[in-house]
């Protein structure tokens, strides 16, 4: 009876199991993802922009939209954050694949403590990092641009000004480094370096093995770490908190952080806060979407690179 039992179940569960897994995902979706996206949403068409969601003195409208385009503030807000997070994305995959690669590839000495070295700042918080960055690279107080007055004194300040777009970008991208290069490094273990070492007994250099096998094959999981770091740079909100003022940048973050705590004490401006959430929902589905089409076609690309490098 038992074994019949098991024998029915699990028949059961290999006929339904391609249901069972996509109606788990849409339960869990609904269940954590929704009320929030629900409530954003209905806060956004509500007016004035300082009613609360469902309170009677209240009217539905499209003004809250109207009015981030009619400012003008919010073009600058989507280009600085498109910027800030393009850009430190760009230097922490560069950073995190070089060292990923170091550390996998290569005979490279005190692997253990390169790695611990690049890991270790993962569990600073980063509100104590982007203070550490101001005292070092702060333009007339920081650490660093005071060694390099001392050796050119006719610098009055600087040269670094942290206090910059540049200066926005290097923090925020030295901070994803240790995320993206232990994303890299698990990549790297992962796959098998057989078509590496097939390039190499046929001749192949390391330059042209690393530019047409191994980036190829990584560029799956390049693109899936670069998209994790491009979320995490958008929604990122200590870096812009401290330095987008000093920057005269417009970030998505802070803006949103300033239209709830309004420094002349007016009523937090739920609707406007709203509004630009669906903005960085539509934009964050819209960057998933283009990079899965591109993952896939990535993957089915793998091969065909590495044969036509190798001929």
């Amino acid at each position: 009876m038992r074994i019949t039992l098991h024998k029915h179940a699990s028949s059961a569960w290999h006929r339904y199991h391609h249901v069972i897994y996509p109606v788990s995902a849409l339960l869990g979706i609904l269940l954590f993802v929704g009320p929030p996206l629900v409530f954003t949403f209905f806060s956004a068409f509500q007016v004035p922009p300082e009613s609360q969601l469902f309170i009677s003195d209240s009217s539905w409208g499209i003004t809250n939209f109207t009015n981030l385009y009619a400012e003008g503030a919010l073009h600058k807000t989507l280009l600085d954050t498109a910027i800030f997070a393009g850009a430190s994305t760009l230097l922490a995959t560069i950073i995190s694949i070089i060292f990923a690669w170091l550390v996998e590839r290569t005979d490279l000495r005190f692997k253990s403590i390169v790695v611990v070295g690049i890991v270790i700042p993962i569990l600073v918080p980063p509100v104590i990092t982007t203070i550490g960055w101001i005292l070092l690279l702060g333009e007339r107080t920081g650490m660093i641009n005071s060694l390099i007055r001392t050796v050119l004194p006719f610098l009055q300040s600087g040269p670094i000004d942290i206090f910059s777009m540049l200066g926005m970008i290097l923090a925020q991208g030295f901070s994803l480094v240790p995320l993206l290069f232990i994303f890299f490094i698990a990549a790297l273990r992962g796959f098998d370096n057989v078509l590496e070492e097939a390039a190499q007994a046929s001749g192949a250099n390391t330059r042209r093995i690393l530019f047409s096998i191994t980036l190829p094959l990584l560029r799956p999981h390049l693109l899936a770490g670069a998209l994790i770091a491009l979320i995490f740079s958008i929604e990122a909100f200590e870096v812009p908190l401290f330095l987008a003022l000093g920057a005269d940048a417009n970030i998505l973050a802070s803006r949103v952080f300033f239209a709830l705590n309004d420094a002349a004490g007016n009523a937090p401006e739920y609707g406007t806060v709203s509004a630009l959430g669906l903005h960085y929902f539509g934009s964050v589905l819209f960057i998933c979407s283009a990079c899965q089409e591109i993952i896939l076609v990535s993957n089915d690309s793998c091969e065909e690179i590495f044969f036509d490098s190798i001929r």
